[in-house]
C-alpha cells in the first residue's frame, strides 16, 4: 500500500518560494512508492496533475480571499514600513484544515511558505498535535519570530519577541508577542526542520 505525502503551502507557483515547494512535490511524486498530494490555496497556472488542490474555507475562493486581505491590511497597518518589511500576522483562525479527511492517516506532512491568510498560527498547532511526522521547509524566520520574515539583527526572536522595531508602538496589543507565545506552545515531537541556507540553519538551531 502506497504511503502518502501531503504538501502544504499557500500558492501552487513558478514564483519566488514556492517554486521549490513545487519542485519538491514534482521530485517526489516520481517515486511511484509513495503518493503525493499538494494542497494550496492559489494555483497561478493550469495544471493537469489532479493531485494538485485548492484547499479553500468551505470551497469558497471568495471567503478565502477576504481572510486573505484581512491578514494583509491587519500586518500593513501595524508597521512602520510596509515597503522595506514583511510582516505576517497570521493571528486569525481561520479552519482551512476541517475540509481534510482523515489528515491522521497522512504518512508524512511537507510545508512551505503558508503564511498571507492560508494557515493560522492556531491551524499549525493543529498539524503538529497529530503526530504525523512533520517537515518544515523554512523559506524565512517567520516560524520563530512573532511576525517578521526576517529579523535584520534582531535577535529577540531568541527568548521572546515582544515590542517588534517593525511594528508601530502604542498599541493595545503586543501582537509580536502574541503571536511568538502562540508559537511557545507549538509541539514540536514530530517536527523535522528543513532550511535552505546555512544561515537560516544556524538561526533555527538557537530556538
Amino acid at each position: 500500500m502506497k504511503k502518502t505525502i501531503l504538501h502544504i503551502s499557500s500558492r501552487y507557483s513558478y514564483f519566488g518560494t514556492f517554486l521549490s515547494s513545487k519542485k519538491y512535490f514534482e521530485i517526489l511524486s516520481k517515486n511511484k512508492k509513495y503518493k503525493n498530494i499538494y494542497y494550496t490555496g492559489r494555483i497561478d497556472f493550469e495544471t493537469k496533475n489532479n493531485n494538485v488542490k485548492p484547499l479553500r474555507f468551505y470551497n469558497n475562493f471568495l471567503t478565502y480571499k477576504i481572510f486573505y486581505f484581512i491578514d494583509r491590511i491587519t500586518s500593513y497597518l501595524i508597521q512602520k514600513n510596509i515597503f522595506s518589511d514583511y510582516w505576517s500576522n497570521s493571528t486569525i483562525d481561520i479552519p482551512m484544515l476541517n475540509k481534510l479527511k482523515n489528515l491522521k492517516k497522512i504518512d508524512l506532512i511537507i510545508l512551505y511558505w503558508i503564511n498571507d491568510g492560508f494557515l493560522s498560527i492556531q491551524e499549525i498547532g493543529k498539524i503538529l498535535k497529530l503526530k504525523v511526522p512533520v517537515i518544515w521547509r523554512f523559506s524565512d524566520m517567520w516560524p520563530m519570530t512573532g511576525g517578521c520574515h526576517y529579523s535584520y539583527g534582531c535577535r529577540k526572536f531568541t527568548k521572546i519577541c515582544k515590542d517588534c522595531p517593525k511594528i508601530e508602538k502604542k498599541k493595545i496589543i503586543d501582537l509580536a508577542k502574541l503571536n511568538f507565545n502562540k508559537k511557545l506552545n507549538w509541539n514540536q515531537k514530530y517536527l523535522n526542520i528543513l532550511t535552505p541556507s546555512t544561515d537560516l540553519k544556524k538561526k533555527s538551531a538557537k530556538k
